[in-house]
Parts: structure tokens; sequence; C-alpha cells
């Protein structure tokens, strides 16, 4: 189908904010699309999780779903989000 999923996670709290995740997206957008002519790449994110969200829209991703109350975090449930990106979405970087 040529698509993918992407997920990240940066652990060590003194590692966050510092553009990691940023550049390593981008750099797996460039290979995904580029390389391997995906012709889509989308990614979940708990509706509480802010910063990962914001990260994905910065780099063009779409929310293009909500499963509400879909999982249990933090002591109650949450809904998940599911961002997409499609190829011609995704400037040559």
């Amino acid at each position: 189908n040529a698509t993918a999923e992407v997920s990240f996670y940066i652990g060590e709290p003194s590692a966050r904010g510092k553009g990691f995740a940023k550049r390593a997206l981008t750099l797996l957008m460039d290979w995904g699309f580029e390389t391997m002519r995906l012709e889509r790449i989308w990614a979940e994110a708990y509706a509480f999780n802010e910063v990962s969200i914001a990260l994905l829209k910065a780099l063009g991703f779409t929310e293009e779903g909500r499963l509400r109350s879909h999982v249990y975090r933090q002591g109650k449930r949450c809904d998940s989000l599911m961002l997409g990106l499609l190829r011609e979405e995704w400037p040559a970087r």
C-alpha cells in the first residue's frame, strides 16, 4: 500500500525539547518519501500528548481522526488521534 506508521519517544527528560525528535522525523520522512517512495506516513498520538501532536502538525501532518476513549493512560480513559502526511504534502528538504 506504500504506507507506513511512524512512532517516536524521547525517554530521557534531559533530552527533550532539544530538537532530536524533529530532526529524526525530518530525516525519516525524507527517506520514506524519497527513497522508499511511500505515498502516506501516519502516526498515532494520545490526546494528552500536546507536544507530540504539535510536532507532527509542525511537520505537516493533518489530524485525520480521533478514536474516542481508546486507551487507558495516566489513570483514565483518553482519546487517540490519528495523523497523516501524504507525499505531495511533504516539501523537498
